[in-house]
């Protein structure tokens, strides 16, 4: 053989080792739990999303489920990276609320007026102000929350800008939202454009003329607890493309997803609900005031060991939570009982109050004796769900509601 015939085999036989070595690797199939309306919860693999239903492989076998026939799907192995801790969604800092509920949360947030981009485990998100309903630049003290919440709430003609006076205070001016930067929003009132620096701030409200939202098919949740609000799904192996009811578009990977439930059009959890307020009465008291203290007691969100999955409201000794009921939500859904983590345990009451009318209460004396509730609540008014311990000693007082739940 010629040198020259040498090298063009060498070249040859390397190019093939190379192309061999850079041959696309085909992604794992995506298990996934799937809760039918109709059918026991069963484990398949992912094929895609299309149209109004959802393709997968069970037993190796093709099927084809309607979405309208779905309750949930579960991604098996992809958990959240944190667990959470009471009913707040994420310890990250930055939380940016859209048009019809869509979550999210970041480590930082930037806006040249026009558009805002929210930094995420994810990536970066950017979507047009007209979309978002609020921006929260930091976590903020549990006294604060309803100050913040009645902000966000209130009706208002001008973009708002909202003030830390205090840990126990919050202020706030309205006027026009320009650049939003790492260091400062830039705010313009009476004439006068300011730069109010973010370590003043709690966040802002942008103002909105209620942009017409699309049809809601079901919420998306993520490992980072983003919480999408979508009108329709697509996928393939690897993404999904959700079309979000505000009308904004993203694009997520599915080993990111952990949860698809396709029942929120006519269900809503309230631990996904964030409380209007929230209460608890410790076991002990402390030496010196610690405002994390307060999260080991009281209601907090647990992952639900009930038939559909859903998540379910604990409360570890005594406390309160009040919710608002959802537009077009007529029924109050649970089972609820006296779950203590060891052998010993103390009598508790559990009352349900629709304002000021008691729905519902029971003392519970004994364990395993739960106790199905199905109440009629009315869409706007103030639901509020109490334990009490009934020992001043109390021991393993922790009252489960097992995937509490507004229904339609």
């Amino acid at each position: 053989m010629r040198i020259s015939e040498g090298i063009v085999c060498l070249v040859g036989l390397f190019v093939s080792v190379l192309q061999l070595g850079f041959q696309p690797v085909a992604a794992a199939p995506q298990t996934i739990e799937v809760t039918e309306t109709q059918n026991s919860a069963y484990q398949a693999e992912l094929v895609a999303f299309t149209g109004g239903a959802v393709k997968v492989l069970r037993a190796g076998q093709p099927r084809e489920v309607s979405l309208e026939n779905l309750m949930r799907l579960r991604f098996v192995g992809n958990e959240p990276v944190r667990p959470k801790a009471d009913l707040a969604a994420s310890d990250l800092p930055v939380e940016v609320e859209l048009q019809g509920g869509s979550k999210l949360f970041g480590s930082d947030v930037v806006s040249d007026g026009a558009k805002l981009s929210i930094t995420t485990a994810n990536g970066p998100h950017t979507f047009p102000t007209r979309a978002v309903v609020a921006c929260k630049f930091r976590k903020l003290n549990p006294a604060l929350v309803p100050q913040w919440q009645s902000f966000i709430d209130s009706q208002v003609s001008a973009d708002m800008l909202v003030l830390m006076r205090s840990d126990e205070a919050l202020d706030k001016i309205e006027g026009l939202i320009g650049n939003v930067t790492s260091e400062a929003v830039s705010f313009k009132v009476d004439d006068q454009t300011v730069e109010a620096p973010r370590t003043k701030l709690a966040g802002v409200k942008y103002f909105s003329n209620a942009n017409q939202l699309g049809p809601l098919a079901g919420v998306v949740r993520d490992a980072q607890h983003n919480q999408w609000i979508v009108s329709s799904i697509t996928s393939n192996a690897t993404h999904c493309t959700l079309k979000l009811n505000c009308g904004e578009s993203v694009q997520l990977p599915l080993e990111s997803l952990t949860e698809i439930d396709l029942s929120y059009g006519n269900m809503r959890y309230l631990a996904d609900i964030e409380p209007i307020e929230r209460s608890s009465v410790p076991h002990f008291s402390l030496g010196v005031d610690l405002p994390e203290s307060k999260k080991l007691f009281g209601p907090r969100s647990i992952t639900s060991s009930g038939k559909s999955g859903g998540p379910s409201v604990e409360f570890v000794g005594a406390g309160a939570a009040t919710f608002r009921v959802p537009e077009g939500f007529t029924k109050l859904v649970a089972r609820v009982e006296l779950n203590p983590s060891g052998q010993a345990f103390v009598a508790c009451k559990a009352t349900v109050m629709l304002e000021n009318k008691v729905l519902w209460e029971h003392t519970f004396e004994t364990t395993r004796k739960p106790q199905e509730i199905a109440l009629a609540v009315e869409s706007g008014k103030r639901l509020r769900v109490v334990v009490e311990s009934k020992a001043s000693q109390p021991v393993g007082d922790i009252v489960t509601f097992e995937e509490l739940r507004f229904m339609k």
